[in-house]
């Protein structure tokens, strides 16, 4: 397999067919294994700016909710949609359209959207967008109501063929295998409380990239907020999305005990006509050494996280988005 040289012997080892074809499959074999370890770095071993990061945007769309998660693999899921407005409306008050963000950012695939309320200031927004993008699939709480904008909504879905995904308290959502996203409202049983409302019914998410963990609770109201509480340490996090614009009546004790958050973030208009943030759900907060984020004043306020570390989050905002 080999001859003499002057100099020694002179190698003939990938010369033949199947040497060659041999080499090429073990040269891809472990290009393959080593790209999957750069996407999802299990173990923690490589630099921080090799490992892949989960990451969050909570957009300035005034009085409202948006929020973009793009997974460390690559997709994209749009958590509500502020209000439908103008291009002048918008810019009177300083804030972004969701249709825009998403058409700058050159993404035209959501991979799923949720509504976490049929309010206009979570759900108006999603109207365009489901005209204008492509969507994999929608997740709400399955109930009906009435309205023009939830008409639109339906039939949206309708004509464009788009399923929609009933949740639940206790359903995971199938966003990839590096995260778990789970549900922790609305209680199944939410619609037959005395005296029910729809914040009862909102959608809150648990959303974990390994040790990092963050609750994105929408409009849930204090008495479905005791309810996800019996969750106990399946609602601890580090980072939790603050419900109703934080109002008043926006926090349970409870509830806020069994999430134990070092860091809120507050979406909600500047100068709003509602006085958000309350004085006195601030002083709670304050109380509690909760380091606080508001779209009313910080812009945009983006969240990314690697997983690898309770804490491990960057924050970071950006008022020209």
């Amino acid at each position: 397999m080999s001859e003499m040289s002057d100099y020694g012997f002179v190698t003939r080892s990938f010369s033949t067919s199947f040497s060659k074809a041999l080499l090429a499959i073990l040269t891809t074999f472990g290009l393959l294994c080593w790209g999957a370890f750069l996407r999802h770095d299990a173990w923690g071993l490589l630099p921080e700016a090799f490992a892949p990061r989960l990451r969050i945007e909570f957009f300035d769309v005034g009085q409202g909710d948006s929020i973009l998660v793009r997974t460390p693999r690559g997709r994209s899921y749009l958590i509500d949609g502020g209000a439908d407005v103008s291009t002048e409306q918008a810019e009177a008050v300083k804030r972004v359209r969701i249709q825009d963000v998403l058409a700058r950012r050159g993404i035209r695939h959501l991979d799923g959207i949720v509504v976490t309320s049929r309010h206009n200031d979570h759900l108006g927004g999603i109207i365009q967008v489901l005209r204008n993008f492509s969507v994999g699939r929608v997740f709400d709480s399955g109930d009906t109501f009435e309205g023009v904008t939830f008409a639109d909504y339906q039939a949206l879905l309708k004509q464009k063929r788009i399923s929609r995904q009933r949740v639940s308290a206790g359903d995971r959502l199938d966003w990839g295998g590096e995260l778990v996203v789970e549900a922790v409202s609305p209680a199944p049983e939410a619609s037959s409380w005395p005296s029910a409302c729809e914040d009862d019914r909102s959608i809150a998410l648990m959303v974990r990239y390994g040790q990092s963990a963050i609750i994105l609770s929408g409009e849930l109201s204090q008495r479905g907020q005791r309810e996800a509480a019996r969750f106990g340490r399946g609602v601890e996090a580090r980072v939790i999305k603050l419900p109703k614009h934080a109002s008043a009546d926006s926090l349970d004790q409870t509830f806020l005990d069994a999430v134990h958050p070092l860091y809120g973030i507050i979406s909600l208009g500047r100068n709003n006509p509602f006085g958000y943030p309350a004085s006195t759900t601030l002083e709670l907060l304050e109380k509690r050494g909760i380091k606080l984020f508001r779209t009313d004043r910080n812009g945009t306020v983006v969240l990314t996280a690697g997983g690898h570390a309770p804490a491990d989050f960057i924050f970071e905002v950006d008022r020209n988005l």
